[in-house]
């Protein structure tokens, strides 16, 4: 058997799954591809929508609340890996074993590091 030698790394496990952060957008857009019509239909804040010269004020409202909520889940994110120490700042968000063949293990993980940080706050913040 080979022997392994190496540094250690420290892995802090994220305290918001980071998964929520990718999902809430999908769920968002989902909701206004099942129901956009219905709720173009509606007529909900139809002088809102005249006002501010925009399509449907629900299928905004959904769109926008999406994107705010994973922001939101992103600064607490963000928040947590810059309270780590600069050698540690690494999050980790075990999902769920793909596949194990013999002592091979192929999970779903997600991880966030400080760049993949503030890309994360960039993308969710100019998407809201």
């Amino acid at each position: 058997m080979p022997e392994f030698s190496g540094e250690i790394t420290h892995v802090e496990v994220a305290g918001v799954p980071l998964w929520l952060i990718a999902l809430l957008p999908f769920i968002g857009s989902a909701i206004n591809a099942v129901f956009g019509r219905r709720f173009q239909k509606s007529g909900w804040q139809a002088g809102l929508q005249k006002k501010l010269h925009i399509g449907s004020a629900a299928v905004t409202a959904v769109a926008v609340a999406a994107m705010l909520g994973a922001f939101v889940l992103a600064a607490i994110s963000f928040a947590q890996l810059v309270s780590l120490d600069g050698g540690h700042r690494y999050l980790h968000t075990y999902g769920w074993q793909m596949l194990r063949i013999g002592s091979l293990d192929i999970n779903f993980s997600l991880a966030m590091d400080p760049l993949s940080g503030i890309m994360t706050l960039i993308i969710t913040g100019v998407g809201t």
